[in-house]
Protein backbone atom coordinates (compact mmCIF):
# COMPACT_ATOMS: atom_id res chain seq x y z
CA UNK A 1 0.00 0.00 0.00
CA UNK A 2 1.10 3.58 -1.02
CA UNK A 3 2.91 5.62 2.17
CA UNK A 4 0.34 8.12 1.01
CA UNK A 5 -2.67 6.60 2.57
CA UNK A 6 -1.62 7.25 6.08
CA UNK A 7 -4.86 8.53 8.09
CA UNK A 8 -6.33 9.48 11.11
CA UNK A 9 -9.58 9.33 11.08
CA UNK A 10 -11.25 12.51 12.36
CA UNK A 11 -13.50 11.30 14.95
CA UNK A 12 -10.06 10.51 16.80
CA UNK A 13 -9.22 14.47 16.40
CA UNK A 14 -12.22 15.08 18.46
CA UNK A 15 -12.37 14.33 22.67
CA UNK A 16 -10.54 14.42 25.60
CA UNK A 17 -7.96 12.33 24.53
CA UNK A 18 -5.07 13.58 22.22
CA UNK A 19 -4.74 11.45 19.10
CA UNK A 20 -1.53 9.73 20.02
CA UNK A 21 -3.76 7.41 22.11
CA UNK A 22 -5.13 5.00 19.41
CA UNK A 23 -5.12 6.73 16.31
CA UNK A 24 -5.70 4.76 12.82
CA UNK A 25 -3.30 4.22 10.34
CA UNK A 26 -4.29 2.57 6.96
CA UNK A 27 -3.74 -1.57 7.67
CA UNK A 28 0.02 -2.15 6.45
CA UNK A 29 1.19 1.27 4.99
CA UNK A 30 5.01 2.03 5.36
CA UNK A 31 5.22 5.52 7.64
CA UNK A 32 8.03 7.56 6.39
CA UNK A 33 10.21 10.15 8.69
CA UNK A 34 8.44 13.11 6.63
CA UNK A 35 5.00 11.63 7.33
CA UNK A 36 5.78 10.60 10.89
CA UNK A 37 6.82 14.17 11.06
CA UNK A 38 3.97 16.22 9.94
CA UNK A 39 1.66 14.01 12.22
CA UNK A 40 4.07 14.55 15.30
CA UNK A 41 4.09 18.47 14.88
CA UNK A 42 0.79 18.70 14.30
CA UNK A 43 0.44 16.64 17.79
CA UNK A 44 2.66 19.34 19.31
CA UNK A 45 0.53 22.19 18.17
CA UNK A 46 -2.65 21.36 18.70
CA UNK A 47 -2.34 18.93 22.25
CA UNK A 48 1.01 20.27 23.54
CA UNK A 49 0.36 23.68 23.61
CA UNK A 50 4.15 24.14 22.18
CA UNK A 51 4.76 27.62 20.74
CA UNK A 52 5.83 28.38 16.90
CA UNK A 53 8.83 28.57 17.58
CA UNK A 54 9.70 25.30 19.41
CA UNK A 55 7.72 23.70 16.81
CA UNK A 56 9.64 24.92 13.98
CA UNK A 57 12.69 24.28 15.73
CA UNK A 58 11.68 20.66 15.64
CA UNK A 59 11.11 20.53 12.03
CA UNK A 60 14.94 21.81 11.50
CA UNK A 61 16.46 19.15 13.76
CA UNK A 62 13.51 15.91 11.97
CA UNK A 63 14.51 17.71 8.62
CA UNK A 64 18.09 17.15 8.68
CA UNK A 65 17.95 13.77 9.61
CA UNK A 66 15.62 12.76 7.00
CA UNK A 67 18.56 15.11 4.56
CA UNK A 68 21.04 12.94 6.44
CA UNK A 69 19.36 9.93 5.59
CA UNK A 70 18.86 10.30 2.28
CA UNK A 71 22.10 11.38 1.36
CA UNK A 72 24.02 8.31 2.43
CA UNK A 73 20.66 6.13 0.96
CA UNK A 74 19.52 5.01 4.26
CA UNK A 75 16.06 4.16 5.21
CA UNK A 76 13.76 7.05 5.79
CA UNK A 77 10.19 4.38 6.99
CA UNK A 78 10.84 4.87 10.40
CA UNK A 79 10.39 0.85 11.57
CA UNK A 80 13.68 0.91 9.55
CA UNK A 81 15.59 3.35 11.40
CA UNK A 82 18.01 1.97 14.15
CA UNK A 83 20.44 3.11 16.36
CA UNK A 84 23.38 2.97 14.19
CA UNK A 85 21.86 5.12 11.78
CA UNK A 86 21.04 7.37 14.50
CA UNK A 87 25.01 7.62 15.92
CA UNK A 88 26.00 7.80 12.17
CA UNK A 89 23.71 11.43 12.03
CA UNK A 90 25.18 12.25 15.57
CA UNK A 91 28.52 11.56 14.51
CA UNK A 92 27.98 13.65 10.95
CA UNK A 93 27.31 16.76 13.16
CA UNK A 94 30.23 16.45 14.91
CA UNK A 95 32.24 19.94 15.14
CA UNK A 96 29.23 21.73 16.31
CA UNK A 97 28.40 22.49 19.77
CA UNK A 98 27.51 19.30 21.92
CA UNK A 99 24.23 21.09 23.18
CA UNK A 100 23.26 21.90 19.69
CA UNK A 101 23.98 18.22 18.97
CA UNK A 102 22.44 17.24 21.68
CA UNK A 103 19.01 19.01 20.92
CA UNK A 104 18.83 17.43 17.15
CA UNK A 105 18.65 13.91 19.48
CA UNK A 106 16.02 14.82 22.07
CA UNK A 107 14.15 16.04 18.96
CA UNK A 108 14.17 12.44 17.01
CA UNK A 109 13.72 11.06 20.31
CA UNK A 110 10.97 13.11 20.86
CA UNK A 111 9.70 11.96 17.87
CA UNK A 112 10.04 8.08 18.41
CA UNK A 113 8.84 8.11 21.84
CA UNK A 114 5.69 9.09 20.30
CA UNK A 115 5.74 7.06 17.47
CA UNK A 116 6.34 3.75 20.28
CA UNK A 117 3.25 5.00 22.16
CA UNK A 118 1.21 4.90 18.81
CA UNK A 119 2.41 1.27 18.63
CA UNK A 120 4.52 2.26 15.39
CA UNK A 121 7.74 0.93 16.08
CA UNK A 122 8.86 -1.56 18.95
CA UNK A 123 10.96 1.09 20.48
CA UNK A 124 12.98 4.39 20.89
CA UNK A 125 16.24 3.71 19.24
CA UNK A 126 17.85 6.96 20.10
CA UNK A 127 18.07 5.43 23.43
CA UNK A 128 21.12 3.43 22.49
CA UNK A 129 22.79 6.65 20.74
CA UNK A 130 25.59 8.19 22.75
CA UNK A 131 25.11 11.46 23.12
CA UNK A 132 27.75 13.95 23.71
CA UNK A 133 28.25 16.00 27.03
CA UNK A 134 27.31 19.58 27.01
CA UNK A 135 29.80 22.38 27.70
CA UNK A 136 28.36 24.71 30.70
CA UNK A 137 27.54 28.00 28.81
CA UNK A 138 28.23 30.98 29.78
CA UNK A 139 24.78 33.07 30.27
CA UNK A 140 25.72 36.87 30.49
CA UNK A 141 23.80 39.14 32.69
CA UNK A 142 22.98 42.47 33.42
CA UNK A 143 24.39 44.44 36.46
CA UNK A 144 21.41 46.54 37.86
CA UNK A 145 23.53 49.63 36.86
CA UNK A 146 23.26 48.17 33.25
CA UNK A 147 19.78 47.70 33.82
CA UNK A 148 19.13 50.86 34.70
CA UNK A 149 20.86 52.41 31.33
CA UNK A 150 19.14 50.12 28.82
CA UNK A 151 15.54 50.99 30.85
CA UNK A 152 16.78 54.53 30.31
CA UNK A 153 17.44 53.99 26.72
CA UNK A 154 13.94 53.09 26.09
CA UNK A 155 12.11 55.89 23.71
CA UNK A 156 8.52 55.64 24.62
CA UNK A 157 6.05 54.13 27.62
CA UNK A 158 5.52 51.19 25.11
CA UNK A 159 9.08 50.25 24.77
CA UNK A 160 9.73 50.99 29.11
CA UNK A 161 7.00 48.52 29.88
CA UNK A 162 7.82 46.04 27.72
CA UNK A 163 11.34 45.88 29.14
CA UNK A 164 9.94 46.31 32.76
CA UNK A 165 8.15 43.05 32.09
CA UNK A 166 11.61 41.14 31.14
CA UNK A 167 13.27 42.72 33.81
CA UNK A 168 11.06 42.34 37.12
CA UNK A 169 8.79 39.20 35.77
CA UNK A 170 11.51 36.68 33.69
CA UNK A 171 8.90 36.53 30.82
CA UNK A 172 10.37 34.41 27.31
CA UNK A 173 10.02 36.58 24.49
CA UNK A 174 7.13 34.64 22.99
CA UNK A 175 5.17 34.97 26.74
CA UNK A 176 6.08 38.80 26.00
CA UNK A 177 4.74 39.41 22.57
CA UNK A 178 1.67 36.86 22.81
CA UNK A 179 0.52 38.60 25.77
CA UNK A 180 -3.09 40.02 25.82
CA UNK A 181 -4.15 43.62 27.56
CA UNK A 182 -6.85 40.98 29.92
CA UNK A 183 -3.77 39.08 31.24
CA UNK A 184 -2.81 41.97 33.13
CA UNK A 185 -4.79 42.63 36.47
CA UNK A 186 -6.98 44.95 36.85
CA UNK A 187 -5.09 46.63 39.74
CA UNK A 188 -1.34 45.66 37.73
CA UNK A 189 -0.59 43.90 40.86
CA UNK A 190 0.32 40.84 38.88
CA UNK A 191 0.23 39.20 35.14
CA UNK A 192 -1.10 35.92 34.13
CA UNK A 193 1.63 34.05 31.76
CA UNK A 194 0.81 31.26 29.34
CA UNK A 195 3.78 29.46 29.22
CA UNK A 196 6.03 26.05 27.21
CA UNK A 197 3.48 23.16 27.26
CA UNK A 198 0.24 25.73 27.65
CA UNK A 199 0.70 25.83 31.10
CA UNK A 200 -0.35 29.28 32.71
CA UNK A 201 1.15 30.94 35.80
CA UNK A 202 0.49 33.73 38.14
CA UNK A 203 3.48 36.34 38.19
CA UNK A 204 3.43 39.07 40.97
CA UNK A 205 4.80 42.31 39.52
CA UNK A 206 6.90 44.82 42.03
CA UNK A 207 5.55 48.39 42.43
CA UNK A 208 7.92 49.37 39.45
CA UNK A 209 6.61 47.51 37.34
CA UNK A 210 3.26 48.88 37.86
CA UNK A 211 3.76 51.90 37.87
CA UNK A 212 5.41 51.68 34.51
CA UNK A 213 2.86 49.82 32.89
CA UNK A 214 -0.06 52.55 34.05
CA UNK A 215 1.83 55.31 32.22
CA UNK A 216 1.45 52.58 29.24
CA UNK A 217 -1.53 51.98 29.53
CA UNK A 218 -2.75 55.68 29.71
CA UNK A 219 -2.35 55.77 25.74
CA UNK A 220 -1.57 52.22 25.21
CA UNK A 221 -4.59 49.29 24.58
CA UNK A 222 -7.37 48.82 26.02
CA UNK A 223 -8.85 45.85 27.79
CA UNK A 224 -8.90 43.65 24.62
CA UNK A 225 -6.52 42.70 22.15
CA UNK A 226 -2.61 42.13 22.67
CA UNK A 227 -1.09 43.92 25.54
CA UNK A 228 1.73 44.69 22.66
CA UNK A 229 0.25 44.54 19.59
CA UNK A 230 2.13 45.72 16.23
CA UNK A 231 0.64 48.63 14.46
CA UNK A 232 -1.88 46.43 12.52
CA UNK A 233 -2.85 45.68 15.74
CA UNK A 234 -1.90 41.73 15.31
CA UNK A 235 0.44 39.95 17.21
CA UNK A 236 4.34 42.04 17.24
CA UNK A 237 6.35 39.39 14.83
CA UNK A 238 9.51 38.39 16.11
CA UNK A 239 11.79 40.02 13.68
CA UNK A 240 10.69 42.97 14.26
CA UNK A 241 11.28 42.66 18.35
CA UNK A 242 14.88 41.67 17.65
CA UNK A 243 15.87 44.57 15.90
CA UNK A 244 14.35 46.80 18.56
CA UNK A 245 15.90 44.70 21.07
CA UNK A 246 19.02 45.45 19.25
CA UNK A 247 18.88 49.05 18.70
CA UNK A 248 17.70 49.67 22.09
CA UNK A 249 21.15 47.68 23.25
CA UNK A 250 23.36 50.34 21.27
CA UNK A 251 21.60 53.29 22.48
CA UNK A 252 22.27 51.68 26.01
CA UNK A 253 26.00 50.86 24.74
CA UNK A 254 25.00 47.59 25.69
CA UNK A 255 26.16 46.25 22.53
CA UNK A 256 28.66 43.38 21.86
CA UNK A 257 28.42 40.99 24.82
CA UNK A 258 26.40 38.81 23.48
CA UNK A 259 22.79 39.76 25.20
CA UNK A 260 19.54 38.86 23.87
CA UNK A 261 15.90 39.07 25.48
CA UNK A 262 16.50 35.59 26.95
CA UNK A 263 19.90 37.64 29.17
CA UNK A 264 16.89 40.05 30.99
CA UNK A 265 15.22 36.58 32.28
CA UNK A 266 18.47 35.06 33.09
CA UNK A 267 19.01 38.51 34.58
CA UNK A 268 15.94 38.01 36.65
CA UNK A 269 16.40 34.58 37.81
CA UNK A 270 19.78 35.22 38.88
CA UNK A 271 18.87 38.43 41.26
CA UNK A 272 15.86 36.48 42.79
CA UNK A 273 18.51 33.09 43.77
CA UNK A 274 21.07 35.50 44.68
CA UNK A 275 18.02 37.67 47.15
CA UNK A 276 17.77 34.18 49.07
CA UNK A 277 15.09 33.37 47.00
CA UNK A 278 14.52 29.50 47.06
CA UNK A 279 14.86 27.98 43.76
CA UNK A 280 11.49 25.97 44.21
CA UNK A 281 9.47 29.23 44.16
CA UNK A 282 11.89 30.57 41.49
CA UNK A 283 11.05 27.46 39.72
CA UNK A 284 7.55 28.53 39.92
CA UNK A 285 8.05 32.38 38.85
CA UNK A 286 9.89 30.78 35.67
CA UNK A 287 7.31 28.07 34.63
CA UNK A 288 9.91 25.70 34.39
CA UNK A 289 8.64 22.13 33.97
CA UNK A 290 11.76 20.38 35.56
CA UNK A 291 13.38 21.94 38.25
CA UNK A 292 16.69 21.29 36.75
CA UNK A 293 16.22 23.33 34.26
CA UNK A 294 16.28 26.26 36.75
CA UNK A 295 19.36 25.25 38.20
CA UNK A 296 20.78 25.79 35.57
CA UNK A 297 20.58 29.55 36.21
CA UNK A 298 22.79 29.31 39.56
CA UNK A 299 26.51 30.18 39.40
CA UNK A 300 28.46 31.07 42.08
CA UNK A 301 31.63 33.33 41.50
CA UNK A 302 34.34 34.20 44.64
CA UNK A 303 32.39 37.22 46.60
CA UNK A 304 29.13 34.48 47.06
CA UNK A 305 31.36 31.97 48.29
CA UNK A 306 32.75 34.14 50.43
CA UNK A 307 29.54 35.95 51.73
CA UNK A 308 28.53 31.95 52.26
CA UNK A 309 31.58 30.97 54.47
CA UNK A 310 30.62 34.23 56.42
CA UNK A 311 27.56 33.62 57.52
CA UNK A 312 27.90 30.31 59.24
CA UNK A 313 27.51 30.76 63.04
CA UNK A 314 30.55 30.74 65.62
CA UNK A 315 31.45 27.16 67.21
CA UNK A 316 34.13 28.79 68.86
CA UNK A 317 33.53 28.84 72.75
CA UNK A 318 34.07 32.63 73.95
CA UNK A 319 37.52 34.05 74.43
CA UNK A 320 39.26 30.85 72.72
CA UNK A 321 42.77 31.65 72.27
CA UNK A 322 44.68 30.61 69.01
CA UNK A 323 47.42 28.28 70.26
CA UNK A 324 49.77 25.82 68.47
CA UNK A 325 48.51 22.56 69.49
CA UNK A 326 52.09 20.62 67.46
CA UNK A 327 51.74 17.70 65.76
CA UNK A 328 49.19 15.40 66.28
Amino acid sequence: MNQSTLSIRPEQRAGPNPPEENPVFAVGCALSLPQAREVFLQYLRAYRGASPLTVEAYRRDLEQLERFLLGYRLPTEVSQITTRHLQAFALSLSGRAPATIARALNAVSSLFAYLTRLGLVENNPVKGVVKPKARPVHRPVLSAEEGRRLLAAARTPRERAMLILLLTAGLRRAELLGLQASDLAADYSHLSVRGKGGRTRSIPLPQQAQVVLREYLRTGPGGHGFLFPSATGKRLGNTSFCWWFQRLLRSAGLAGRGLSPHSLRHTYATFLLHSGVDIKTVQELLGHADLSTTARYLHTDAETKRAAADSLPDFLPENTEEESTGDW
